[in-house]
């Protein structure tokens, strides 16, 4: 399996940060980053500002070790045919071709990391946020820096590494010491399954199957995103000076309204009476889910 064999040493190269993949560049703005966040003003550097890139550090020596594990483990360990279910074999031309795209692009974007940014991102964002066009363009991606902290950084990294993977079956027993609510693994499976149970609840709540309620639910995002972008990008003012007053008969008959387009089941009835501008009004409603609704009205001078 040569191929799907390159593309995994590819795409674990550079989940470990090394070059020439653009996984390097991404690590040396990621550490970066965290330098920078030491140094804010809301932080301590002699307390918290200090744990930032450490505990990054420590994550992406760790990134390194399961990235060579990935590769070593499945391509270079010991073949053992009897625990597959079928024999081992290329993957179709089909499953090939995406991963072999982003090989290239992994390669590609390394020696040249400003093309995307320049001749897509920028225009883009130029496009959608006018104000901001050349805000950017004093803003370049390279893969050299010299000899800065960063690059020291992932030379720990890559030694720490490979001393760690050297010596995996020596304190890899250790993490099987730790009890199970302490392990990464189990967090992660129980914050899986319980995402899983809310998109569940939230699924089956919205999902009514009536196309009232779907229908309703683009309205609601149409309006969110035009009346959002009308109070947020321009000076929309809403007057309400010219309004006609609203009466106490209205108020019961938009009420009634918004009872028929919630209601769900048999049919039922709302007799209502109030009296406006001296005229004493007794109105009767049936409603019925999906079929109709019936008023009829009764006006007594009081």
């Amino acid at each position: 399996m040569p191929v799907s064999f390159t593309l995994a040493v590819i795409g674990s190269l550079s989940m470990a940060g090394l070059p020439p993949f653009n996984g390097f560049i991404s690590k040396e703005m990621f550490f970066t980053g965290t330098l920078n966040a030491a140094n804010l003003d809301i932080f301590n550097m002699a307390t918290y500002g200090a744990i930032i890139p450490i505990v990054a550090w420590i994550a992406s020596v760790f990134t390194f070790i399961y990235s060579i594990i990935l590769v070593y483990k499945t391509f270079l360990g010991k073949y053992q045919p009897e625990r597959l279910e079928k024999k081992a074999h290329e993957a179709p031309l089909g499953m090939l071709i995406p991963p072999s795209i982003l090989g290239f692009l992994v390669l590609a974007i390394f020696f040249f990391p400003n093309v995307i940014g320049d001749y897509a991102l920028k225009p883009m964002v130029a496009s959608i946020i006018p104000s901001a066009a050349g805000v950017f363009d004093d803003y370049t991606i390279s893969w050299w820096h010299g000899f800065v902290p960063e690059l020291f950084m992932t030379m720990a990294v890559v030694a720490l590494g490979l001393i760690l993977f050297a010596t995996l079956n020596r304190w890899i027993g250790l993490y099987n010491h730790m009890p199970q609510w302490m392990h990464l693994n189990n967090w992660f499976k129980h914050g899986l399954s319980g995402m899983e149970r809310g998109s569940h609840k939230v699924i089956d709540w919205h999902m009514t199957g009536y196309i009232r309620d779907y229908l309703m639910y683009i309205f609601i995002t149409i309006i969110l995103i035009v009346g959002g972008s009308y109070f947020m990008l321009t000076d929309f003012t809403l007057y309400t000076d010219n309004l006609a007053s609203i009466n106490l008969f209205e108020i019961v008959l938009a009420r009634l309204a918004w009872v028929d387009s919630i209601s769900d089941g048999d049919a039922f009835k709302i007799d209502s009476c109030c009296v406006c501008r001296g005229v004493r009004l007794c109105c009767r409603v049936v409603l019925h889910h999906s079929t109709c609704t019936r008023l009829s009205f009764d006006a007594a001078r009081d």
